[in-house]
């Protein structure tokens, strides 16, 4: 499976799927499926971290125009449509493995496309407005390159059959290509009675195209309405505490950047520099997601100490940091990962680097996951690694106690630092 760094755990690397109480039932399943039926996720994130290439079916020049706020916004009323994928683009014919990969692909977008309907609804929510609604009827626009141009007034004709109880409606359609990710993100706002108010269209000749999953897409459809529906006029919004966990859970799913990548890689090659002489500060490890262990870290600074990696110390207290994530351990990693970064830039640490880890049993008490967090005096990412069954040094290690987990983290430490 591809990475989008060799040297750095995340999504893309095989997680856990269920919670730790599900773990036989989940690795029985694991080993009957088929590879690219395996996990949606999986599927997703392939294409993900590829390079960006070229391709837009409306000219740059077109999106140059002046932003003018439409017609009744902010106060306007907006039908948002389920959020539809094209058919991936590329050389999906070229072996039955990549035929069957874009197939897979098409499937779980076309069963996600209310999902990330939602998440647009949810982001401008946040952004303060609220005059939306969701509606399960779906929409496809036109394939073709002629019929292709006429997406809008494909999308305007099919409002105009409705009985549009809102003021606009809002349709999105992401393209992908099998070996380049994304290629566009389109979208088309009409008025109720099929009128097209709105068409824009972004691409990675674009500046602002930086998408590389459905919730970037999202964030970019956002950001491109922000002056022509007054997004920017409006007081911002305070969330529901429901509402709020789905967002952090849903921007946890997300990994970082491929500029964050490379700003970890640095960070990570000036840590190497600095092994046997870096002061590290070791935070209680949190168990379970419910409590922490001083004495964990303790083992694990005792560890480090013995191996000559660092000059480690041990913080008595700590928090419990928040977000669990289950029944998908990719959201766990990520939601630890961000939680250990916000607790360090909001309590800096005399020292160089600070850790912390996370150790998962299950109802046996058998080990079910390993991750930890390395974070620079900046308080940002310089290492975020899961380890599970389905990892090489897990398997090897085979860790039996919470004693074992400080050992694997002692392991994959050295093996960052070689």
């Amino acid at each position: 499976m591809l990475l989008p760094n060799k040297r750095i755990q995340t999504t893309a690397v095989k997680t856990n799927p269920a919670s730790p109480q599900l773990m036989r039932k989940a690795l029985a399943e694991d080993k009957e499926e088929p590879y690219m039926s395996r996990r949606k996720t999986t599927l997703t994130l392939f294409v993900l971290i590829t390079l960006l290439a070229a391709c837009s079916d409306i000219p740059a020049s077109e999106e140059k125009r002046k932003e003018t706020l439409l017609k009744g916004f902010p106060e306007a009323s907006l039908t948002i449509f389920p959020v539809t994928h094209s058919k991936i683009t590329g050389p999906v014919d070229k072996s039955p493995e990549y035929r069957k990969f874009a197939d897979a692909l098409e499937r779980a977008f076309r069963e996600e496309a209310r999902e990330t309907a939602g998440i647009l609804g949810l982001l401008l929510e946040e952004k303060g407005y609220d005059r939306f609604e969701m509606t399960d009827t779906e929409f496809r626009f036109p394939e073709g390159k002629a019929a292709r141009k006429e997406r809008a007034a494909a999308f305007g004709k099919f409002v105009s059959e409705l009985n549009l109880m809102t003021d606009y409606a809002l349709c999105a359609e992401f393209t992908l290509h099998i070996e380049k990710s994304y290629q566009e993100v389109y979208w088309v706002m009409v008025d109720a009675k099929g009128g097209i108010v709105w068409e824009d269209s972004q691409g990675p000749d674009d500046p602002d195209f930086l998408v590389e999953n459905e919730l970037a897409g999202c964030e970019l459809v956002c950001r491109r309405l922000t002056p022509v529906m007054g997004l920017d006029k409006l007081p911002k919004k305070e969330l529901s505490e429901d509402k709020k966990e789905a967002l952090r859970e849903i921007r946890a799913k997300k990994p970082p950047s491929r500029s964050e990548f490379e700003a970890i890689e640095n960070r990570l090659e000036t840590m190497k520099k600095a092994r046997g002489t870096a002061r590290v500060l070791i935070r209680p490890t949190r168990v379970d997601g419910d409590h922490t262990e001083p004495k964990r870290a303790a083992h694990l600074a005792e560890l480090i100490n013995e191996a000559g990696l660092w000059l480690a110390t041990v913080a008595q207290t700590g928090p419990v940091l928040e977000g669990y994530g289950w029944p998908d351990e990719s959201v766990v990693l990520w939601l630890f990962a961000r939680a250990a970064r916000e607790h360090a830039q909001q309590h800096p640490a005399d020292s160089d680097y600070v850790l912390f880890a996370d150790y998962w049993l299950n109802p046996h008490g058998e080990v079910w996951a390993v991750h930890f967090v390395v974070l620079d005096r900046a308080g940002e990412w310089v290492i975020v690694d899961l380890q599970n069954s389905h990892q090489k040094d897990f398997q090897r290690i085979s860790p039996k106690t919470l004693a074992d987990c400080d050992r694997l983290v002692l392991e994959r430490l050295k093996e960052y630092l070689r």
